[in-house]
């Protein structure tokens, strides 16, 4: 039963609030222990008990389904997490992911421009062939918060949670947020270690996340295609934010902070990534300068907006600088719209075996190349070299690393070539299974307009007439007809769904391994070997993908469904 502070919350919130808040409270009391599955086998029985309500830690388990790992937190308390796979192989230390992050958008690209990130998970699955960390599921709520930084240290000072224990902790500094994660590893450690997942048997720790690990996970990290991966916001076409994030508004946040869980997940089962409390990272605050980040730190970052900011400013590359101070003075900087989401990570060197592996993926050339060009170190090292013996092997040398690089250059032109080809060929094949869509369409609509007919002649017959039983016959012919047509519409959606995935993934993967001017000289080189060999018949597609190529270089958060519209808008006639 709520107390009467509970209850004065709850009547302020929105009504549609309200109904959802409820119907989640009812669900959790339906299933209390839905929520407390781990899906890393990673809490062991030993734990601490849990004896909060499941609604108090995992908040959209009823209807979502539960949370990939359950934590448990002092006093009989929980967090909830979710596991983010990062593909990179788990037994080559040094293999990462190379992540295109931010915003092609100019007018805020000094902080939010497109730039290359790369990432890891802090733990290896041999199994699954990825790596992975987890990520809060949901924003430290404010019943996490005392749980951890006065529960840990005074038992006594435990309370049941209430319904405002369900807003995210807010009010916090920085350095309150990182406080927060170390007392709780630290109790952790203490009371629960098997709870934490391991690298190479070294227990996890609890840290805010960085900005990559943040963005990664918000966009749907590895779940989503690259077109959803790329987009502004997580969402797709047709949705409204206000869906998933609080912002500010009379059909939103209303300028109140709301419950954690109340709207829908991203693709990763992620809460409020977008809105509510702006969350804070462990990074410091930098610019971009023209796709790469800015020498210059400030203060740290906070990432997703917040309950009173403007709906257009929200999205997955929004990011926001804060001072660690307040200017006024009175101390560590703390608003009621900052808070936190946590990560649980571990140490990179993580044990003796692995640093052995670290080094000898090192040895086998996985570790970054030199920054300097090794063909303009060779000539100044000749240009350098007086004695006529050694300058001669520096220049056979310089004449090997020449041909080296031409032939490395031939190659990725080749290899450009056929994925344009291939693109082009799926292009030809989609156009095709579209025109036999049409045309399957047709005749099933001609096979029903005509059953149509034929039982209206057979109802104006006399039953058991010669007539009646000649419709009769036709009627039974066209029927069987129909399933054959179904069966073959079924079969050409199903083929141009194939159709239009692989081309998705082929306009990634020209668009990244090709600028406009070699896409333009490479093709131009494809047309006229193709005229040579008389395929001719492929030229209409390949200027139809260049041509959608750039359009998507120019706008990279194109969604699925405009990417689709294109590709009918510049169809060759």
């Amino acid at each position: 039963m709520r107390n009467s502070k509970d209850s004065a919350r709850f009547w302020r919130l929105r009504p549609i609030t309200r109904l959802v808040a409820a119907l989640t409270g009812l669900l959790a009391c339906a299933m209390p222990g839905l929520a407390q599955q781990d899906a890393s086998n990673a809490t062991a029985k030993a734990a601490p008990s849990i004896s909060w309500a499941t609604r108090f830690f995992d908040p959209a388990a009823g209807a979502h389904g539960p949370a990939d790992l359950i934590v448990p937190l002092p006093c009989g308390g929980a967090i909830a997490f979710q596991r983010v796979n990062v593909p990179a192989q788990p037994d080559r230390p040094l293999d990462d992911m190379q992540i295109r992050l931010g915003s092609p958008q100019e007018g805020r690209a000094p902080l939010e421009y497109l730039h290359r990130g790369f990432l890891r998970g802090a733990f290896a699955d041999s199994a699954a062939g990825a790596t992975h960390y987890f990520i809060g599921r949901y924003e430290v709520t404010a019943g996490q918060y005392r749980a951890v930084m006065r529960g840990a240290q005074d038992p006594g000072a435990c309370k049941r949670p209430g319904f405002d224990d369900l807003e995210p902790a807010t009010s916090l500094s920085w350095f309150d947020a990182v406080a927060f994660t170390r007392a709780m590893t630290e109790w952790l450690l203490a009371h629960a270690p098997e709870a934490l997942p391991k690298s190479e048997q070294t227990s996890g720790f609890v840290r805010l996340p960085t900005e990559i690990e943040w963005e990664f996970a918000a966009r749907g990290g590895a779940q989503v295609d690259a077109a959803a991966f790329n987009a502004a916001r997580f969402f797709g076409d047709g949705e409204s934010l206000r869906d998933y994030g609080w912002h500010q508004g009379r059909l939103s946040s209303q300028g109140e902070i709301q419950l954690v869980g109340l709207l829908k997940p991203n693709p990763l089962g992620l809460f409020d990534l977008y809105g509510n409390a702006e969350e804070m990272t462990i990074e410091l605050f930098s610019l971009n300068k023209f796709g790469r980040s800015h020498g210059q730190r400030g203060g740290f970052a906070a990432r997703g907006g917040h309950f009173n900011a403007l709906e257009q400013t929200i999205g997955s590359a929004a990011r926001s600088e804060y001072g660690f101070y307040d200017a006024s003075g009175s101390g560590a900087l703390a608003l009621r719209t900052l808070g936190m989401r946590v990560v649980l990570s571990a140490p990179v060197q993580s044990s003796d075996a692995l640093i052995t592996r670290i080094e000898a993926d090192w040895r086998e050339g996985v570790a970054p190349s030199a920054a300097e060009d090794p063909l303009g170190l060779l000539n100044r090292m000749i240009e350098n070299e007086t004695e006529a013996p050694r300058k001669a092997r520096l220049q056979a040398l310089q004449a090997l690393v020449v041909a080296d690089r031409q032939a490395r250059e031939d190659a990725l032109a080749l290899a450009l070539r056929r994925t344009i080809f291939s693109g082009a060929s799926i292009l030809r094949e989609l156009a095709r299974a579209q025109i036999d869509e049409a045309r399957a369409l047709e005749a099933f609509s001609l096979r029903q307009g005509n059953l149509e007919r034929l039982r209206a002649s057979l109802s104006q017959e006399t039953p058991g007439s010669e007539m009646a039983d000649f419709f009769e016959a036709q009627i039974a012919k066209s029927e069987e007809r129909l399933p054959e047509l179904e069966k073959r519409l079924a079969l050409i959606a199903r083929a141009i769904a194939f159709d239009r995935a692989n081309f998705l993934a082929t306009l990634t993967s020209v668009q990244d391994s090709s600028s406009k001017t070699s896409l333009a000289a490479e093709s131009a080189r494809l047309i006229d070997e193709l005229a040579q060999s008389g395929q001719q018949y492929l030229v209409p597609q390949i200027r139809q993908l260049v041509e959608i190529v750039e359009r998507y270089r120019l706008d990279p958060q194109m969604e699925r469904g405009q990417i689709l519209d294109l590709i009918d808008a510049t169809r060759p006639e």
